[in-house]
């Protein structure tokens, strides 16, 4: 049967004031570990057959804090993070304010060390498609009193074309570059910059073969000591056939066409090229079962038919995980048990997150949350 428009109506707007009222306004979150000591200690009784291990349950911690604020749309506002420093006292190191205007956005991001004491502070402007308009900087240790400007240009092809850095009083101290060719692919990149009487100079041109991959790409460095730095970098298949890196003149570090040599005293690395990796392999099968909701409720791990951890799952009747209890096995015997504890509030948001390793309390999450 079909609702009267009007019925319907009045139900869309009371589900819409009921979604605005779980907005959340703020939120704390504190974080709670347990010590680095060792929670667990030898009792030895008068024979060593009696040595047994018993739980010395410390208080956790406070080691990390942050405070959010939103909006009545459901946009963060504003962002505070808290550490505990090598002295054990909770210190701001970042905090974060946005503020949204009719045709634009701003980021402010303020850096602390670890006594609370500004090192950096840098907001960036945005147009509403999140292209930067301008970046304002300051650095109150490295240089207090100074508040340097960056002005960002586009080309028709909507990438940066150009970046004009300017200090507190608009004077021109700085300028990046790009320009790209008909693929939109950048070909050459320059930068400059005046820091008193020194000055920066950065280049770097690239170059591609037909089939548009790379060929070479070559950038120089005169750093503000006045030294000068060069790489050239060729490619094949957009891979790295050779590299050559210069100081003053001289040759620091060769790659490719089997040659391979390095001089940490005399190279500055001008680029990077990351090789990330690790990880491994293990042959082990996972059977899950779940629920008539869906929700899984148990996970068998098995190495060649062997049962190595079992993970029971439970749930509240809004289907919010509630309690997650993975047993690991030793010659099928028990080796440890670990359990994750969640609450929720009547909107669904988690209020807490406790972790128990063995039975004793090792960490613990906590929310507090203010609605509009």
């Amino acid at each position: 049967m079909k609702l009267p428009i009007v019925i319907l109506i009045l139900l869309l707007c009371f589900a819409g004031e009921q979604m605005m009222a779980q907005r959340v306004k703020t939120l704390e979150h504190k974080n709670f570990e347990a010590p680095k000591e060792e929670v667990v200690g030898t009792v030895t009784h008068r024979s060593a057959k009696d040595s047994t291990k018993v739980k010395k349950e410390k208080p956790l911690k406070l080691t990390k804090k942050e405070f959010k604020e939103f909006d009545s749309k459901g946009r963060m506002i504003k962002f505070d993070e808290y550490l505990t420093n090598p002295i054990g006292k909770l210190i701001k190191m970042t905090q974060k304010v946005r503020a949204w205007e009719k045709d634009s956005r701003s980021e402010e991001v303020s850096k602390y060390d670890e006594m609370g004491d500004l090192v950096s502070k840098v907001k960036t402007h945005y147009t509403l498609k999140n292209k930067k308009i301008k970046v304002e900087s300051e650095d109150p240790l490295g240089n207090p009193g100074q508040k340097n400007t960056k002005a960002y240009e586009y080309g028709s092809n909507g990438k940066v074309s150009k970046v004009v850095m300017t200090n507190k009083d608009g004077k021109k101290i700085g300028e990046e570059s790009w320009k790209y060719n008909g693929d939109d692919k950048e070909i050459l990149y320059k930068r400059w910059e005046t820091k008193g009487k020194a000055k920066l100079q950065e280049q770097k041109k690239t170059t591609y073969n037909k089939d548009g991959s790379l060929g070479k790409s070559e950038k120089t460095l005169k750093d503000f000591k006045g030294d000068s730095y060069k790489e050239v970098i060729t490619f094949e298949r957009n891979r790295m056939k050779e590299q050559l890196k210069y100081k003053n003149g001289e040759v620091v570090s060769e790659f490719g066409g089997g040659k391979g040599k390095y001089d940490p005293s005399k190279a500055k690395v001008l680029v990077d090229f990351g090789n990330g990796g690790g990880g491994g392999f293990g042959m082990w099968t996972n059977e899950d079962e779940f629920d008539d909701d869906g929700n899984k409720i148990k996970t068998t791990q098995t190495v060649d038919d062997v049962v190595t951890q079992i993970t029971h799952y439970e749930y509240d009747n809004r289907d919010n995980l509630t309690k997650t209890k993975k047993v690991s096995y030793e010659d099928e015997k028990e080796s440890s048990v670990e359990e994750e504890i969640i609450e929720y509030d009547k909107f669904n948001n988690m209020l807490r997150k406790a972790v128990y390793n063995n039975g004793t309390l090792i960490s613990e999450n906590t929310y507090d949350y203010t609605y509009h």
